[in-house]
């Protein structure tokens, strides 16, 4: 079996199913700011319901982030915590990913909001239908975003209303939250590639602290582009 846990966001879940399924069997939501309370009740929960044990799990997947600094503290707590205690491997996902991910498009911008008006921003690709490949994540303002947006030429996606209405671009689109079952998702693919973290170094993925980074390589990427563009001429 296979638990996720997502406590990002406003809204909260865990999701638990077999690790040779396609999606998760069972979910239950968690709803904000009831994380630290509620998270190992659920579990429990989930798992009697699927009349199952701690003992039966064979990975842990964690959305560790962006989103609320305590909500992702407390998940990547708890499935350290777990991953430690049962000698299981994490799996840790994007919350910027999954968004990407939902998309269904090959290429993509997500983007979610980071207050003060700035967003988190992830770039993602698909190659010939293998997982998403992250190109860069990070915390963007609004001129920075629609320049990213530019320089990559690619469809932007959000699932908050206030994203979409801040960028004000035509190739902004709003989607469904992730959930705890999309990082199922996310993180049975990785299971099956055995692709893990290791417990000793997973860590929050806050994005506030990678803002020198994300600006170096989207001015990276638009450098390529306009060699590109030179290399057409």
């Amino acid at each position: 079996m296979i638990l996720a846990i997502d406590t990002c966001g406003a809204l909260g879940g865990v999701a638990l199913g077999g690790d040779a399924m396609e999606s998760a069997a069972y979910f239950r939501p968690l709803a904000g700011k009831t994380f630290s309370e509620r998270l190992i009740g659920t579990m429990a929960e989930l798992l009697a319901e699927a009349d199952s044990a701690l003992s039966r799990l064979a990975a842990v997947v964690v959305v560790h982030g962006p989103g609320s600094f305590t909500g992702i503290r407390i998940g990547v707590g708890a499935a350290k915590g777990l991953a430690e205690g049962l000698g299981i491997p994490p799996i840790a996902v994007s919350r910027l990913e999954l968004l990407a991910r939902k998309s269904k498009s090959p290429a993509a911008i997500a983007m979610l909001d980071a207050g003060r008006g700035e967003f988190f921003a992830g770039a993602y690709r698909r190659v010939d239908g293998a997982p998403c490949v992250r190109q860069m994540e990070g915390l963007l303002s609004r001129e920075q975003a629609v320049g990213l947006a530019a320089d990559l030429g690619l469809p932007i996606f959000a699932c908050q209303e206030r994203v979409a209405a801040d960028l004000q671009l035509p190739s902004s689109r709003l989607l469904d939250a992730p959930t705890a079952v999309d990082a199922w998702i996310a993180g049975a693919e990785r299971w099956r590639r055995g692709a893990f973290d290791d417990v000793a170094t997973l860590d929050a993925n806050y994005l506030r602290r990678s803002e020198t980074e994300m600006l170096a390589r989207i001015a990276q990427h638009a450098a390529s582009r306009a060699l590109d563009a030179e290399g057409r001429d």
